[in-house]
């Protein structure tokens, strides 16, 4: 996949732990398989397949944020996402930690292995 000189920008003007996690985060979206493309959308780094976005993340005001597009991929893993703070396709991970990165890649994981319907 090739790396979109907006998703650079987008992540450069982070410090920190928020730039770490997400240039971590970035990563291992770029392993998905070939049939993603990486871009901007929404204001955030986005990850699309056939023009549907089905992953993408973003730093907000008090969270880092993983937005999981497929609902098959949420409902699969309910139970390692317990005690997280969710939204329909939103995980929130506190900015002062540093993120589950296996659970992060296991997600990631998950939405290039398969198709499924989109939120």
């Amino acid at each position: 996949m090739e790396r979109d000189p907006a998703v650079d920008a987008y992540i450069s003007g982070l410090d920190g732990q928020e730039h770490s996690t997400l240039v971590a985060w970035r990563e291992r979206c770029l392993g998905l398989p070939d049939s993603f493309v990486e871009g901007v959308r929404f204001g955030m780094p986005c990850y699309s397949r056939e023009g549907e976005p089905e992953l993408a993340f973003a730093a907000q005001k008090r969270h880092l944020a993983l937005y999981l597009m497929r609902v098959d991929v949420m409902a699969a893993y309910r139970d390692r996402l317990e005690g997280y703070s969710m939204g329909k396709g939103c995980i929130r991970f506190p900015k002062q930690t540093p993120s589950d990165l296996e659970l992060v890649g296991d997600l990631v994981d998950a939405v290039g292995a398969g198709r499924g319907p989109v939120c």
